[in-house]
């Protein structure tokens, strides 16, 4: 099952363009966004995990997901879940991927990083 997470909300760009050292970069950031989100427009990011809380990508997504959407970029975060024992969650997946150990007619949904295909 997937279920939607709703991040809390975090900083936005006003905040990070108030840190003295960032304000360029947060204004190059405004300039890209908008190039990217008139592209992606009626498209949806979505970023798929497998646990809301812990684990480093958990933590980084509530702000990167804020921040996309205060860029007028669609984005949705899902976790999925299951009570089945032969669930296996997408992490685990893609170290499997990564070592090319189990099906490989599956390692084409479990791209990570630079190789994850937006369509």
């Amino acid at each position: 099952m997937a279920r939607r997470v709703d991040p809390s909300s975090r900083p936005g760009l006003a905040d990070y363009e108030a840190v003295g050292h960032l304000s360029g970069a947060v204004r190059e950031l405004r300039t890209h966004g908008e190039w990217v989100a008139r592209r992606m427009r009626g498209r949806t990011v979505w970023m798929v995990n497998s646990t809301a809380r812990g684990g480093g990508v958990a933590e980084m997504l509530p702000s990167e997901v804020a921040l996309l959407r205060e860029l007028g970029i669609a984005t949705e975060w899902v976790v999925l879940e299951s009570d089945e024992p032969d669930f296996e969650n997408p992490a685990t997946g893609a170290a499997r991927w990564r070592w090319r150990e189990g099906d490989p007619e599956l390692w084409m949904f479990c791209r990570t990083g630079s190789d994850a295909v937006v369509g």
